[in-house]
């Protein structure tokens, strides 16, 4: 626990280097199993899924904040929610989406001409709102403007409430009036009268506006009845909460990478410049950019957007692999010390896009990289998260290159996702 507390992350690594099939460890009288090994990792997220359900108190922190929607929900339910729910990233709605991507990033870049230096991870956070915020309930930059920063800032902080409340031994009711409860339930309160009114509104008047919202409120379950009301919130709340955060530090961490190395930053640059020839992107000049997406995957490798999944829940007596597992034990598999096996990794802390080079497909197992996770839990969004990060770096790539401002202490700080501590300061120079 103290290594924990001191830098998870740090702990993460050494784990991983010591022991590359996996690793227990014992925090009073919990049994804690961290998988490092892809054909283990398979067993348990994939092949016996249904087996390990999310550990009880993980799944209550996750939903003092977000309900019951699909994050912290599990079973039968989750897995009806999930059905109802995967038609929202359709390929023909992706197409829409993809068009207000590229719209809203081109209203970034006449910041970016006004004021060179920028802190990228609140760019990147303010843009992400705003993308998500169309998609889903179609409120434009001006209907969200002044919601977007008191969003953004509920979310992260209830982020650090729940990392400190799954940490303590003893879980303090969220009735007793203690500071962090009181600022934990403001924020829940902020969410819902941002989000509430929007959901509201659309009930009464039932119009297609083409977002995600409706494509919510028109899911049938099997037996043909709309989603309740609160859970219509739960969802669009865990769809907003996760929607733009993880995708903003996807790409805050892309921009550092770049920044330290110039050289790989000049070949996305040059490859932008052949396939688009000074014309914004579509969706469908993607598959003509595939160094972009090589190194979004680093990028993702290095800096999983969550970098643990969900712990889960050994029912009873069972052996995962060739090891013995005893009921009670929690399982945890890190995206973030997996993408650091050093066995399909060489150098692992190196950036190094060409590692995601089409003509190395299948030279990394399937369950050595998890940026999205795995199995029926496998992140629904990832596809949108993908689209959206490609398009915003090549707009903006195509019009600036980026240096990091010297002399900055980058530190990860690892909640549920991992940002940067204090932000990220650069600098911006036209290219043409």
């Amino acid at each position: 626990m103290p290594e924990f507390k001191k830098d998870v992350l740090a702990a993460m690594r050494r784990y991983v280097a010591e022991y590359p099939d996996l690793v227990e460890l014992r925090m009073g009288p919990k049994r804690l199993l961290m998988l490092h090994h892809p054909d283990l990792v398979r067993e348990v997220l994939v092949k016996r899924a249904a087996e390990f359900p999310k550990a009880a108190p993980f799944r209550a922190t996750l939903g003092k904040a977000l309900g019951n929607g699909l994050v912290p929900s599990d079973g039968k339910f989750h897995a009806g929610q999930r059905k109802m729910m995967q038609s929202l990233f359709h390929h023909k709605r992706m197409e829409a989406y993809s068009r207000v991507m590229v719209d809203y990033t081109l209203d970034l870049l006449k910041e970016w001409w006004r004021n060179p230096n920028r802190d990228i991870h609140e760019d990147m956070m303010r843009l992400t709102m705003f993308i998500v915020s169309k998609t889903l309930f179609n409120a434009d930059r001006r209907t969200m403007a002044k919601d977007a920063q008191r969003a953004a800032d509920a979310i992260s902080s209830n982020q650090t409430w729940m990392e400190k409340e799954f940490w303590l031994g003893f879980k303090i009711p969220l009735w007793v009036p203690t500071q962090g409860n009181r600022a934990f339930k403001k924020n829940n309160q902020i969410l819902e009268d941002i989000l509430m009114p929007i959901i509201e509104e659309r009930m009464r008047t039932s119009i297609d506006h083409n977002d995600l919202l409706t494509t919510l409120l028109e899911a049938r379950d099997e037996n043909g009845r709309p989603m309740p009301k609160q859970q219509v919130f739960d969802e669009v709340n865990n769809l907003f909460s996760a929607g733009h955060e993880t995708t903003a530090n996807t790409l805050t961490w892309t921009f550092y990478l770049l920044g330290k190395h110039p050289e790989i930053q000049e070949l996305l640059m040059a490859e932008i410049d052949q396939a688009l020839d000074g014309r914004s992107p579509k969706l469908a000049d993607l598959e003509r950019l595939p160094y972009c997406e090589m190194v979004l995957k680093e990028s993702l490798r290095l800096y999983p957007a969550v970098w643990s999944l969900a712990y889960r829940e050994v029912r009873r007596d069972t052996t995962i692999g060739d090891y013995q597992v005893k009921k009670g034990t929690w399982m945890v598999v890190s995206p973030y010390s997996l993408h650091r096996q050093e066995a399909y990794y060489p150098d692992p802390e190196q950036f190094n896009p060409e590692r995601f080079h089409p003509s190395k497909a299948g030279s990394i197992p399937r369950y050595a990289n998890l940026p999205f996770g795995a199995g029926p839990r496998v992140c629904i969004g990832a596809q949108f998260a993908m689209i959206e990060a490609q398009l915003i770096l090549i707009q903006l790539f195509q019009h600036f290159k980026i240096e990091l401002e010297p002399n900055q202490v980058i530190k990860p700080k690892a909640l549920i996702t991992i940002a940067p501590e204090n932000g990220l300061k650069i600098k911006v120079t036209p290219r043409r």
